[in-house]
């Protein structure tokens, strides 16, 4: 059927007349043709009709459209609307069907159809502070719609409110954007809620005097009785209960294999072909069944069917290591889980040198560019045993079942001796740090140091200030200073100066949280505290001085000893440094993540005694300097946000002013590594559910804690 096209029809209204005459010249009685009569059709609005049975559409003539009809015969007319315009209805000599009506032409015949605009308004009522966007989908845009056309709906909230709901004719509807079809007029009631705003200030709560992952215990040696450290074990395996791995020989048939599994009770869950080994389950405990099967002919041996566990601890088997609380004190065994340094960082030890023939390190020194600026020799040997000590604390050789561990257990340490137990002058300290960093030219060091370790000083020299300045101007080396053992004055030289990161010390105090050292210098040119140990005082009564232990002598006497003072912080953060550039931290970054990630002590924030706090190793080789706080809900594993915020990772204020109406709790955690997982090691905070009413404002005051089990996974995502 060929459709008007409406598109041609006049947009005004149109009353056509069609007028049918019946022409007979001669009506006599010799006639023998048919009868016809005249069909008139009036057309209001814009529209056509047309002749089904002639499928055209009606001849127009002088503004009529006439058709002749055989008498008897029944014409059956369509309705085609114009574009925008629905059919309405016939009048006249018709029999309505819808679009269709049918005309009996036994006589002349008139009939009207009626066509009307079909457009539709929508009526918008907001509640609220906020607008709504229209836009007219697959049409063009007009004050009304056309029917059945359809129209998007997106609402637009003013700043601080947010869409609570839809109402009237998009009832139920809970997206921002939604479409209406337009098959009458439309009223749309729009509701806008105030956020509600949650105000609050967080504190991190850090255990001592380890970690609360960490299972270190230095009581573990008592006396003057020397115990090896168990904590080397592998104590991150568990196994199933029930299962075991059965291998057998290799000419033990399958048949053979199966018969022995079966009289020994054991059901076959799986095979593995190549090895002609089996995973049984047995009706005791693994270990009885282990026990059982383990000597039974054919059988090459029997394993516990272990599952492994993720590792965020690690304890190095030296035998000393329980000695050393300090190591435990900033996090080290859990940053060693991540790393245990590299030999392609090499840290200088500026100091009274250091001696080879210490058993317990060496392995990580370089023999060859090691120098002494005292005597102007290549003989770097300790005459003094304060460089011995420091370098352990670094670089001792770790892991290798006797002795104490050092910071790092990969590192290229270069020592260079500048002070011997009768002299420490500013000259040789400065051809020493000028050597280190590689910009001496005779003799000269090839491979210039990332990190200078310096835990010597005393007063303001200007040569000392010029040398330290140029190394800063013309390399990438990190200098790390002591801050002085004279309580209650400032901080020594060169460790004052600001291009030297200044190192104060801190004691054991177990089991709480460790103190400023009673010989720490302090000063507001303070970055960061270490331990540097006491020999005073034995405060977890295990028989044992809590001074800081490393590598040491006496009269050609190889030994372990504890020794005080800002000398040993200085090599725990130079060793921290050197962990944070194998993780591949950028040297620009080093100092300001130590300060983030540091753990406040004494009053909040920098302060002369702490600097910005007790460094935490773990915190800085994952650049943790993030706590994210946010509201939402709980639902199994996973937190669903609808407002979050971030703030550093020490704790402070914050302000979620995106809080929709409703039930919800606030959470707030330091994820360490950075696996939006919550774990061992983390930091964790969830509040009680709060009601939460549109326009209001909350407080909250609260903290975080540090997170023993696994949790698991939690996807985190905005509603």
């Amino acid at each position: 059927m060929n459709i008007f096209n409406a598109k041609k029809l006049s947009m005004i209204l149109l009353i056509i007349t069609l007028s049918f005459t019946l022409t007979a010249c001669d009506m006599g009685d010799d006639n023998t043709g048919p009868t016809y009569f005249d069909l008139k059709i009036q057309v209001e609005g814009q529209g056509a009709v047309l002749d089904r049975h002639e499928e055209k559409i009606l001849d127009e003539k002088d503004g009529v459209i006439t058709k002749k009809a055989e008498a008897g015969s029944s014409v059956t007319l369509i309705a085609d609307p114009a574009e925008d315009y629905i059919f309405d209805s016939w009048s006249g000599d018709v029999e309505e069907s819808g679009t269709e009506a049918n005309v009996y032409m036994d006589g002349d015949k008139e009939v009207k159809a009626v066509f009307r605009e079909e457009k539709y308004s929508i009526e918008i009522i907001i509640e609220g502070e906020g607008e709504v966007k229209k836009q007219l989908i697959s049409t063009q845009k007009s004050e009304k719609y056309p029917y059945d056309s359809k129209v998007e709906l997106t609402v637009i909230p003013d700043e601080e409110w947010y869409f609570e709901s839809w109402g009237g004719d998009l009832e139920g509807k809970e997206d921002k954007t939604t479409t209406i079809i337009m098959d009458s007029d439309k009223t749309v009631e729009v509701v806008f809620l105030e956020y509600a705003i949650q105000y609050g200030n967080l504190d991190v709560l850090h255990n001592f005097p380890t970690s609360i992952v960490d299972d270190f215990d230095s009581q573990a040696i008592t006396g003057s009785e020397l115990k090896v450290s168990d904590t080397g074990q592998d104590t991150d395996i568990e196994y199933k209960e029930n299962q075991l791995i059965v291998r057998f020989s290799d000419g033990v048939t399958q048949n053979e294999s199966e018969e022995t599994l079966s009289e020994l009770n054991y059901e076959i869950i799986d095979r593995n072909y190549v090895l002609n080994a089996y995973l049984a389950e047995v009706p005791e405990s693994a270990k009885e069944g282990k026990m059982r099967a383990q000597n039974v002919a054919g059988i090459k041996y029997v394993e516990l069917n272990h599952k492994l566990k993720k590792s965020y601890i690690k304890h190095p088997n030296d035998e000393l290591f329980n000695l050393q609380w300090h190591y435990p004190q900033i996090r080290l065994p859990q940053t060693w889980a991540q790393t245990k340094g590299c030999d392609s960082v090499r840290i200088a030890v500026l100091d009274t040198g250091l001696d080879l023939n210490h058993p317990d390190i060496g392995d990580n020194v370089d023999e060859e560019y090691g120098y002494d600026f005292v005597n102007d020799e290549e003989d770097f040997s300790d005459d003094n045993g304060h460089g011995t000590h420091v370098a352990g604390t670094i670089g001792a050789d770790t892991d290798n079942s006797k002795g104490v561990a050092g910071a790092m257990w990969e590192v290229d340490l270069l020592p260079i001796k500048v002070g011997d137990g009768d002299r420490l002058e500013i000259w040789d300290i400065v051809d020493g740090l000028q050597y280190a960093s590689g910009i001496l030219d005779s003799p000269s060091n090839p491979n210039p140091a990332d990190v200078i370790n310096m835990s010597f000083g005393g007063g303001e020299n200007e040569y000392l200030t010029d040398a330290v300045e140029k190394v800063n101007e013309q390399t990438n080396a990190i200098m790390v200073g002591a801050a002085g053992n004279y309580y209650g004055a400032s901080i020594i030289y060169p460790t004052a100066l600001p291009e030297v990161i200044a190192v104060g010390a801190v004691d054991y105090n177990y089991p709480y949280a460790p103190q400023q050292a009673d010989y720490s210098n302090e000063g507001l040119e303070m970055d960061v505290v270490a331990p540097g140990g006491d020999i005073e005082s034995d405060s977890n009564n295990d028989g044992n001085l809590d001074g800081v232990w490393s590598t040491g002598f006496d009269d050609n006497w190889y030994l372990y000893e504890a020794m005080q003072g800002t000398s040993m912080s200085a090599p725990h953060v130079a060793g921290v440094i050197g962990l944070m550039l194998s993780k591949g931290i950028s040297y620009h970054d080093v100092r300001n993540i130590l300060h983030q990630t540091s753990i406040d002590l004494g009053s909040e924030g920098h302060n002369e005694k702490y600097g910005y706090g007790l460094i935490n190793s773990y915190w800085a080789v994952n650049k943790a300097t993030v706590m994210k706080v946010a509201v939402g809900k709980l639902e199994d594993d996973t937190i669903k946000i609808i407002d979050e915020t971030s703030i550093s990772s020490r704790g402070g204020e914050f302000k979620l002013d995106s809080i929709p109406e409703g039930y919800y709790r606030v959470f707030a955690w330091v994820d360490v590594r950075g696996n939006e997982s919550i774990e061992p090691g983390d930091y964790f905070g969830i509040s009680d559910v709060l009601e939460f009413e549109a326009g209001e404002s909350y407080d909250l005051e609260g903290y975080i804690a540090e997170v023993k089990e696994e949790v698991g996974k939690v996807e985190a995502f905005r509603w």
